[in-house]
């Protein structure tokens, strides 16, 4: 076989890390991999377990390489890896066991392919040219990420900082890969939250949807922490900014690709826009509080949502922002007037809610009750990651021999 004509293939993936644990293989992939015109190729000497570790800190190249020789429990192993990587990694596994059940169980759960050592040159190049062939398909990815949207019922319920705050969880605690999008282009908070100033990309995007692609995207997101970035904007009042539902669409399923949950904070007015970009996230949450307002707006924007064409789900989140009185609705009364059940209960804890602000720290990171509430939502939208056949987060190439 020919494998120099290989080195001259036009690759679109251009970042790629492996992890083997024996100085052959590593040696293998150096020779045939330092062939191709890849940006950045990383070979470690490591497993699996040691690329989880590596990229719970950092951002996953485009294609992974992992060895499962020393591995016990490679299924869990590989689930434990693809909670940190990004959606759309590609895959390959290395290991000792020429199994055929470990090699159909290894692609039903989205691994590219398994190869069994020592690996021949050709057989390397054949991979590498069938996912390069898979990539260079004009149809769109599968939807991998979950988008969420979260929306105040009414003022002063505490959306933000509970968006904040499951941000936190997932990205830090969670190794998620986060997108936050504040769509409150003229008074949103999060930035202020997180201490950071905005600047106008995210106005930018939504106003040219022709100039969204990963590099602007990248370009205009102001990094929070290793897993945690942010899209926001602090308009000036003069200026109309119509926030359309379809852009916003449109920018979700870009990050998708790339972040394992888009978390947007979503602006009251106009309710039509509203309404029609809540229903395209794959997750609702309507916060509320127990005031007569708060359950009449939630009754009405139910009634709305019902109208629209859903998929995924809506969670009722019921924030206590006060202290409960004896004349306050009981939460069996505010089920049977929104017609519906309440999934998740904040209790008030405002003693933590006011260190949280003025320190800086999140709340969930306190002992309160309010904090662990949140930390139940956050492990609720994690569980909800999977899909119906439990594939792992990267995509999945069957490769042929």
């Amino acid at each position: 076989m020919d494998t120099l004509g290989y080195a001259n293939m036009d690759f679109q993936l251009q970042e790629v890390a492996a992890f083997v644990v024996d100085a052959e293989t590593k040696g293998q992939l150096e020779k045939s991999l330092s062939r191709f015109n890849f940006n950045k190729l990383e070979i470690f000497k490591g497993d699996v377990k040691d690329a989880t570790r590596k990229f719970k800190k950092i951002s996953s190249p485009e294609l992974l390489i992992v060895d499962i020789s020393r591995s016990d429990l490679p299924l869990t192993d590989l689930q434990n890896l693809a909670n940190v990587c990004s959606p759309n990694v590609r895959v390959v596994v290395i290991g000792n066991q020429d199994n055929v059940g470990l090699y159909r169980n290894l692609l039903s759960q989205g691994v590219s392919e398994y190869l069994v050592k020592p690996l021949p040159i050709d057989l390397i190049y054949r991979v590498l040219e069938k996912i390069q062939l898979a990539g260079n398909v004009s149809v769109s990815p599968p939807k991998i990420g979950k988008s969420l949207g979260v929306y105040g019922v009414c003022g002063g319920v505490g959306s933000t900082s509970i968006l904040r705050n499951l941000a936190d969880l997932l990205s830090v605690e969670m190794h998620r890969r986060i997108m936050l999008i504040d769509l409150n282009l003229y008074r949103g908070d999060l930035g202020i939250q997180l201490g950071q100033v905005p600047n106008s990309g995210l106005s930018d995007l939504l106003g040219s949807p022709e100039r969204m692609d990963g590099l602007f995207i990248e370009r205009t997101a102001i990094s929070i922490g290793s897993r945690l970035d942010l899209l926001n904007a602090d308009e000036s009042w003069e200026n109309a900014i119509n926030v359309s539902p379809v852009a916003v669409t449109e920018l979700t399923e870009h990050l998708r690709k790339r972040y394992h949950f888009v978390l947007c904070d979503v602006m009251n007015n106009p309710l039509h826009s509203a309404f029609k970009i809540l229903a395209s996230m794959d997750v609702r949450i309507l916060l509320l509080s127990p005031s007569l307002a708060s359950l009449r707006n939630t009754k009405r924007i139910l009634l709305n949502l019902e109208q629209e064409k859903m998929e995924g789900q809506t969670l009722i989140v019921l924030n206590h922002s006060r202290p409960t009185f004896k004349t306050d609705l009981t939460v069996k009364k505010i089920e049977q007037f929104i017609g519906c059940s309440v999934d998740f209960q904040i209790p008030y804890d405002g003693k933590n809610f006011a260190n949280s602000a003025f320190y800086e720290i999140p709340l969930v990171r306190s002992r309160g009750k309010a904090g662990q509430q949140i930390r139940k939502l956050a492990e609720r939208l994690v569980g909800q990651k999977k899909s119906e056949s439990s594939r792992l987060f990267w995509k999945s190439i069957t490769v042929r021999g």
